[in-house]
């Protein structure tokens, strides 16, 4: 069986198999780096897309309640099982998530405050 003449980027011999008329595999012939250059923004392009289809601003709703961040988290571990994210994109997506729901909640919080205020000042003007 014939082998690659090439040789991989640690000094070893190739051993595919799967080798040209040329005496090269895929990886190794001529013009065979600007093919993988080639082959690489394929695959980017791919995996953007599968993103784009995933999440796709008319298919989830606009961050504005909480119950918007459940349909979006949903949806990340939806496309994690069917590995159309990563563990990384899944993980920063997540964390955003949570820093927007954290941020709501202080949000709420000073709201409350504020209405706690006012309902006390007119508390003290009924009273007065």
């Amino acid at each position: 069986m014939k082998q690659c003449q090439g040789t991989k980027a640690d000094g070893t011999p190739c051993s595919s198999p799967f080798v040209g008329a040329d005496g090269f595999c895929g990886a190794h012939g001529p013009g065979a780096s600007e093919r993988m250059r080639q082959r690489g923004i394929a695959g980017g392009r791919a995996t953007a897309e599968k993103f784009r289809r995933v999440f796709d601003a008319d298919r989830l709703p606009r961050l504005t309640t909480p119950e918007d961040a459940q349909v979006w988290l949903e949806a990340i571990a939806r496309a994690v099982g069917a590995q159309q994210l990563t563990d990384r994109q899944a993980n920063a997506m997540t964390k955003a998530l949570e820093t927007w729901l954290k941020s709501r909640s202080a949000l709420d919080a000073e709201q409350a405050e504020k209405l706690r205020t006012l309902l006390d000042e007119l508390k003290k003007r009924r009273s007065a």
